[in-house]
């Protein structure tokens, strides 16, 4: 499914110009950042990381799998999934994902975004809410050629 999911979105971003600037970028967009990245032409995808939690289906295989909060009593929640995703800006279409457990270690969406970081390619721009803005975020992608910061570690 992911295989799937990675060639649809690949075939779409083909079809969009990565070179011609919008325009008028502020039509139907937000936040406020969208517009702003499409107004400046650089060649290159430019997409955006995001994470958040979902409920599973209260199953037996589930609650092993993807344990309930740990502050509620036993078998009175329902399973979380912790999910960090990557959606192409230009056709806004989901371009990978990486899911775990609610809580424990290695499961932030940080460490989430790690199994990711191999998709991105050099000149892609990376558009992350402040929770996933770190210094090694932004070392991992400079190191790949990938802008994640400021106008000065830009790759290109």
């Amino acid at each position: 499914m992911r295989d799937i999911t990675r060639q649809i979105a690949d075939d779409a971003e083909a079809g969009v110009s990565h070179t011609v600037v919008d325009e008028d970028p502020a039509v139907n967009l937000s936040p406020r950042v969208i517009p702003e990245v499409r107004a400046h032409a650089n060649g290159g995808r430019v997409l955006l990381l995001d994470g958040s939690t979902i409920t599973a289906e209260d199953t037996p295989k589930n609650q092993d799998e993807y344990p309930q909060n740990p502050v509620q009593k036993a078998e009175l929640g329902c399973p979380i999934l912790r999910y960090v995703t990557l959606t192409l800006l230009y056709t806004g279409l989901l371009f990978d994902v990486a899911y775990g457990p609610y809580s424990g270690k290695g499961t932030g969406e940080t460490a989430l975004m790690r199994r990711l970081l191999n998709v991105l390619l050099p000149g892609d721009i990376l558009v992350a809410d402040c929770y996933l803005c770190t210094y090694w975020l932004i070392a991992a992608c400079r190191q790949r050629g990938v802008y994640a910061g400021d106008e000065k570690s830009s790759p290109a």
